[in-house]
């Protein structure tokens, strides 16, 4: 059987070999809804639903294999971004702000210049993953007032604006989480790597097309949605 005490901020193993019970085994020291198991080849695949913040949530997978768990997301787009550049225009100077997106501290997510996550016209936030993706979950403190943002993906060449699904996002609410595409069938055909500072991945920023009267600062930015409750089906 497997579980995770909410108290615990981990997920637990006990096996029964038909006589008796093993002792605990530790799966991941992480937060945790619904875990699940199945055994596949004798060995135990367990799955649960992993808290990144908030109700944001990711599906996980643990494969034991002899004493210890390979770990692994299950899907490659989805949790934390790969890389989370700011750009400030008036310096021209990006900075790495991957480890405070995916981290709960909260207005971490600033360029420095600015002391902010956006401020002037065509200062930018870029969002990159190894894999194409299909949300982004913004959580900020505060929201940002009075700006507006151009969404785009790159396609080797140039950046190409779009909309995304589920409407226009100016950063203008605390929590929101921003649907890309419809589905995976949506995602465009020449949305191709491109190497933004040095990093080389999909990328979509959004970039300033009119400037902040209050500007939005980060908490977390996630490629991950709200989960309620994970259910494995086979």
């Amino acid at each position: 059987m497997v579980f995770a005490p909410s108290e615990s901020g981990r997920v637990y193993l006990k096996e029964f070999d038909g006589l008796t019970w093993s002792g605990l085994v530790e799966v991941e020291s992480v937060t945790a809804l619904s875990p699940q198991i199945v055994y596949l080849e004798n060995a135990p695949h367990i799955f649960y639903a992993r808290a990144l913040g908030g109700d944001y949530r990711i599906a996980r997978a643990a494969v034991k294999s002899g004493g210890t768990f390979v770990l692994s997301n299950l899907s490659p787009a989805t949790g934390q971004f790969d890389k989370v550049f700011l750009y400030n225009a008036g310096t021209g100077q990006y900075q790495d702000k991957t480890t405070a997106a995916a981290n709960t501290s909260s207005a971490d997510v600033v360029h420095s210049a600015s002391g902010a996550m956006l401020n002037s016209v065509d200062d930018c936030i870029y969002l990159g993953k190894s894999s194409k993706f299909g949300v982004a979950a913004m959580i900020l403190t505060p929201a940002g007032a009075g700006g507006a943002v151009a969404w785009e993906y790159f396609d080797g060449v140039q950046w190409i604006e779009f909309t995304p699904y589920s409407g226009a996002y100016h950063f203008d609410f605390a929590d929101r989480l921003v649907y890309l595409w419809q589905d995976g069938a949506s995602i465009p055909g020449d949305w191709q790597l491109g190497n933004v500072n040095g990093t080389n991945a999909f990328w979509i920023r959004a970039r300033v097309t009119t400037g902040f009267t209050t500007n939005p600062i980060g908490t977390q930015i996630l490629a991950a949605c709200k989960l309620d409750d994970f259910s494995l089906a086979r």
